[in-house]
């Protein structure tokens, strides 16, 4: 009995590597060709000119970040704008109008009053980064240069702390005929309202 079941063993694997062998003869594997990635080329200011886009559409800058050492000194490297209220308490980068910097004062980390205060957005370049980003899209004859993008340097139009009864506005200046205005607002929960607008001062029509 044990002498059948060997031989009843052998003859499967025999036919199941006939079974394989023969798959592959007819029907052959094409050769793997790795596909190349698109190359991200840095630029000396820390922004990569990402890869043009095939359909014609312009392609917006990629960021390129160091992380630093603290979330502190992340935060020092731009300039700021306070948000304040019961709830919430941080601030917002006026480079790029990111808000990436916010903590819950109704939440510890650990389960006592005594733990630090739940952080829930980071700054780029810090560890852990993790922000709130908004931006446009050209379209027609306009570029990214013409559009805010995560690297614009906006100023403050209106405001000076973002509060539930004071809200921050935003502007930046394209040089090119076109205003940016941004307003932010935060109820006295954690809901931003964010109301973009943008002045023409061409003689053309726009499409963002």
């Amino acid at each position: 009995m044990q002498d059948d079941n060997n031989k009843n063993m052998i003859l499967a694997s025999v036919l199941s590597m006939l079974v394989l062998l023969t798959w592959f003869y007819f029907f052959p594997q094409e050769d793997y060709q790795p596909v190349a990635t698109n190359q991200i080329t840095a630029s000396e200011n820390g922004i990569a000119a990402a890869p043009t886009a095939g359909n014609g559409i312009a392609s917006a800058p990629a960021i390129t970040t160091t992380v630093a050492e603290t979330r502190e000194i992340a935060l020092e490297k731009t300039k700021r704008v306070e948000i304040r209220s019961n709830r919430i308490k941080g601030s917002l980068s006026l480079t790029g109008a990111r808000i990436d910097d916010l903590k819950l004062l109704d939440y510890n980390v650990k389960l006592n009053d005594t733990s630090e205060k739940v952080t829930l957005l980071s700054p780029a370049g810090g560890p852990s980064a993790y922000y709130i980003l908004h931006g446009f899209s050209p379209a027609g004859s306009l570029d990214f240069d013409d559009v805010p993008t995560a690297t614009t340097i906006w100023s403050v139009e209106n405001g000076n702390i973002l509060t539930p009864n004071s809200s921050v506005t935003l502007k930046w200046d394209n040089s090119n005929g076109l205003v940016f205005y941004r307003k932010i607002e935060v109820d006295d929960d954690y809901m931003f309202t964010i109301t973009q607008s943008v002045q023409n001062n061409t003689n053309a029509n726009i499409s963002l």
